[in-house]
């Protein structure tokens, strides 16, 4: 419905259409699908993950979400620094974003900065609701750095 009613549109505006066709149908393929990089990762397919979030990026450049899922996927290929540097930019729109802070916290573990990893995990406890499915493993986690 939402295709055929933006074709339309299109088809009336002939020259802006044939340019801007392609740009929509990508545009809708992609927002019409939102759980595709989610499905990748859920297979195990990094690759195809963070394709999919770089492409939800683009789109969306202020989506919290698309930015933490593509540190998650470079996370898990063991690219520790883009990891780190997509979890900022989340960060950046989000200041309060728990799973984020959590998420970097690993990326600094990753990379060996124990006093990095320590402030991210307390701030993810701070902003974390008391329901947050991770708290208990980040708050294990901290018990180990602080006897470090």
């Amino acid at each position: 419905m939402v295709l055929r009613g933006l074709s339309a549109v299109l088809r009336g505006l002939p020259a802006i259409g044939r340019r801007l066709r392609p740009h929509v149908a990508h545009f809708l393929e992609n927002e019409l699908d939102p759980g595709r990089a989610k499905v990748h990762f859920g297979r195990s397919d990094w690759a195809r993950a963070l394709e999919d979030d770089v492409q939800a990026i683009k789109l969306n450049p202020q989506s919290r979400e698309a930015h933490y899922d593509s540190g998650a996927a470079r996370l898990k290929m063991k690219d520790f620094r883009g990891a780190l540097a997509d979890f900022v930019r989340a960060l950046e729109i989000d200041p309060r974003y728990a799973d984020a802070w959590g998420a970097r916290g690993t990326a600094h573990a990753q990379l060996g900065d124990t006093d990095q990893t320590r402030a991210c995990y307390e701030k993810a406890l701070e902003c974390a609701p008391a329901d947050w499915p991770y708290r208990s493993a980040v708050e294990r986690a901290l018990e180990v750095l602080r006897k470090k």
